[in-house]
C-alpha cells in the first residue's frame, strides 16, 4: 500500500516563537507534527536565520527564561 504524501508546511517565525513560549499551545502542537514526521517542512536558509535571530534577541530572552540555546 502506498502512503499518501505528507502535507507540506512552512512555519513562520511567529509560529515558532509561540511554540517556544507556550509548549502546550496550538503552535507547539503544529510543530510536533513535524517532529512526528507527519508533515514535510519547507525551510529556507533565510527563514531559519530569522528564527534564530528572533529567538536569540535579548529582549525575548529577558522576558521568557524558557527560551534557551537548545
Amino acid at each position: 500500500m502506498v502512503e499518501p504524501p505528507k502535507p507540506i508546511v512552512i512555519f513562520d517565525t511567529g509560529v515558532v516563537l509561540q511554540a517556544v513560549l507556550n509548549p502546550m499551545g496550538p503552535a507547539a502542537d503544529a510543530l510536533s507534527q513535524f517532529d512526528g514526521d507527519r508533515v514535510s517542512v519547507y525551510l529556507s536558509p533565510r527563514l531559519r536565520s530569522e528564527w534564530e535571530d528572533v529567538l536569540m534577541r535579548p529582549s525575548i530572552r529577558a522576558k521568557n527564561r524558557s527560551v534557551t540555546d537548545a
